[in-house]
Formats: C-alpha cells, structure tokens, sequence
C-alpha cells in the first residue's frame, strides 16, 4: 500500500512456501482493521492455502472474515464484536469434492458491576458440504459465561452453549467451569473442564465447547496495540 494509511488504518500480508518429502505448501494471509469512529472499527482477513502432495491432487482451502467491533470509550463497560465468515475447501479429486461453509456470529460482554463478567455469543452456519455427502445444513449455537473477580489478577467462569440444527443428531450441550488467571494487562490464561460438550469444525473459533478439561488464552485490546508507527493516532 502506498502513501499514507487513513488515521486509522492498520494492514498486513504475509506469504509462506514450506516443502517436505510428502508435499508442498503456500500459504497466504492478509489482514486490515480500519477505525471509522471512535467506538467503531472494521476488520478484514483472508487466508488462502494450497498443498501439493506428491502424487496426489492438489488441496485448496481459502477462509474470509468481515467484521466489526464495537468498544463503549466512555465508559467501558461494553464490548461487542460482529463477523461473517466464508469457507471453501476443494479436495481437487473427481466428484463432489468440496465445501463450502457460510458463517455468522456476535459476540458481547458486559461489565454490570467491579466484578462481575456477562458475556453472551449467537453464531449461526450454513453449511454445503459435497465431500461427506450430507448435503445442506443449517445449524445455530448460543453460549454464554459468568464471570466472578476473585481477587485482583484472578477470576471465576462458569460456561454453558447449546447447538441446534438440521440434521438428525438433535441438541447438543456444553456445560463446564473455569479458573482464570490475568498473566498481564488485558491477557488471561484460564483453565477449566466441561461435564458435556460437543465438537464443531466451524464454530470452534467461538468459544470452548469439547467434552473435558481445556486450556484457553483470553485477550482484549485495541488500536493501541496494532497500530504501527507514524501511521495515525485514536
């Protein structure tokens, strides 16, 4: 990109060969988060992969975000974030070898009081998937968590998420706790266990709902923490 960036406008790209006996691998992503107000800010990514294994056909996988991201300055106590999301895998092999996968999802938490964390995500897909044979399918999951401050760099969560669709498996349910742990400002490692869960190839990215215990890094940050020099100011 050439000349200035818009305050504020944050990109990047990236491009990746890797070989090895079995097969070689490009991979390409580019990313772009563009603040429109001051609560307001657009993200953009792409990923784009292809694998060649020897012998074999070629594997193409390409994954889009759109999204934005809402943060309340004033007061700080509401966060919000909204995406859709494309799929697309070919396994590049005769017949319906491919999948594709439309996504949308938003996520919010809230602040009620010093110690207490409400968070809440709806998602919902629609999925063509040619390479298992299950046709189409649409499915929605809800989630939420609780969130407790122990003390000043530890906290409580108590999680649950429901998952509903088409196809004929029915409800799914995940239901767990955990303990969290602030290592620094805005960054948390948490530990927990789920007593039910269920598992989601698309909707993983959403929040944790594997039967079992789990080890997850929660994150919060803002233009402060992309920005790069000389390129605008909040």
């Amino acid at each position: 990109m050439a000349g200035r960036l818009p305050a504020w406008c944050y990109s990047r790209f990236s491009t990746e060969w890797r070989r090895d006996p079995a097969a070689d691998s490009w991979l390409s992503t580019i990313g772009l988060a563009r603040k429109v107000s001051k609560d307001w800010t657009l993200l953009s990514k792409n990923y784009y992969q292809l694998t060649s294994p020897d012998g074999a056909a070629n594997l193409r996988q390409d994954r889009f975000w759109f999204g934005g991201a809402y943060r309340d300055l004033d007061t700080n106590r509401l966060n919000l974030l909204s995406r859709y999301e494309f799929t697309f895998e070919d396994l590049g092999v005769a017949g319906r070898s491919r999948r594709t996968v439309h996504a949308i999802s938003t996520n919010a938490d809230t602040r009620p009081s010093r110690k207490w964390t409400l968070s809440g995500q709806h998602a919902a897909k629609w999925v063509d998937d040619g390479v298992a044979g299950a046709g189409t399918d649409l499915s929605q999951l809800v989630s939420g968590r609780i969130g407790y401050d122990l003390a000043r760099r530890w906290d409580l969560g108590a999680l649950g998420s429901l998952q509903w669709g088409d196809d004929a498996v029915g409800r799914h349910t995940a239901l767990g706790g955990e303990v969290g742990f602030l290592i620094r400002d805005n960054v948390w490692l948490s530990a927990g266990y789920n007593v039910t869960g269920f598992l989601d190839r698309d909707l993983s990215s959403i929040t944790t709902t594997a039967r079992g215990a789990f080890v997850r890094m929660r994150m919060k940050f803002d233009e402060d923490l992309l920005r790069r020099e000389g390129h605008g100011t909040r």
